[in-house]
This record gives structure tokens, sequence and C-alpha cells, in this order.
């Protein structure tokens, strides 16, 4: 066990500290990002960040496996990244909320943002299969467009409520 939380830390974490970064970077573009720069930055950072196609491959299956039969490298993953990157992207999006809106619908509002994100990252066979799309630059402009829509209008019904 302990070399593989080793693989977590020297290999997992760096990767995601860097799509973390390439976040952060886009939105530091921006005076006042709102919502739907928020869930650009984080679809744009998995999709055409900071890390090849093969990174992108291992970082996914190390987490799927996380998914699906957790060990110590999940919370070391949630506790050092997930819950740090979430606080950080809520700051972003808390201004533009209702002041009733709880911790918890904003903590599942960016989680579907990022839920969305992960499987188009994951999902990349099935869905060129199901599209007939392969995954170049325009087929993944044409998914950042989506899912940033699809953010928004999420994040929209929450004012409603």
């Amino acid at each position: 066990m302990t070399l593989y939380l080793e693989v977590f830390r020297q290999r997992w974490v760096p990767r995601t500290r860097r799509i973390r970064g390439c976040v952060l970077s886009m939105l530091s573009e921006t005076q006042f990002p709102e919502v739907k720069d928020v869930a650009r930055a984080v679809a744009c950072a998995f999709l055409e960040g900071p890390i090849s196609d093969e990174e992108r491959r291992r970082h996914v299956q190390l987490m799927q496996r996380e998914m699906t039969t957790p060990t110590e490298a999940l919370d070391m993953v949630v506790n050092e990244v997930m819950v740090p990157f979430q606080k950080e992207l809520g700051q972003f999006v808390r201004p533009h909320l209702p002041a009733d809106v709880d911790e918890e619908s904003l903590r599942l509002s960016l989680l579907s943002i990022l839920g969305m994100t992960l499987y188009f990252t994951i999902a990349r066979p099935a869905v060129s299969r199901l599209t007939g799309r392969e995954y170049d630059d325009a087929f993944k402009s044409r998914l950042i467009d989506h899912i940033t829509a699809f953010s928004i209008d999420g994040i929209n019904a929450l004012k409603k409520d």
C-alpha cells in the first residue's frame, strides 16, 4: 500500500495541482469571474489543459480505481486536493448566488460541473462512438461550450428555488 500511496503523492497529486493551476490562471485573467468563467476554466483545464493524453489516461485509471474500491489514497486525494480546490471554486461562484443558497447546494453544484467535465474526460471512447466525433480541438471546444452552458443553467436553477 505504501508504494501505491506514493504513486498518488508523486504522480496524481502533482498532475491535479497543474490542472488546478491552469483553472486559477484562467480565472485570474478576469477581474470578477462569473459562473460561466468558472465552468469554462474547469472544462478547458481538464479537456485541453496542462497534462498530456497519456497522463490523463493514467490519472483517470487511478481515480476510477479509487472511486470503485476506495483506499487511503482516496482520503488523501479528498483532503489534500478536492476539498481545497472546491473551496477555491466556491469563492468564485458564491458571490453570484442568492444569500439563502446553502453550502451543500453550492458544493453539489460545483461537483456537478466537475462531474460533467470528468465524464467527458473519462468516457472519451464511448462519447466518440456515440457522437461519431473524434476528440479533436473542434470537438473539445464544442464540449467546453456544452459544459459551460449546462453549468450556467444548473446554477441559475439555484437562484429560482
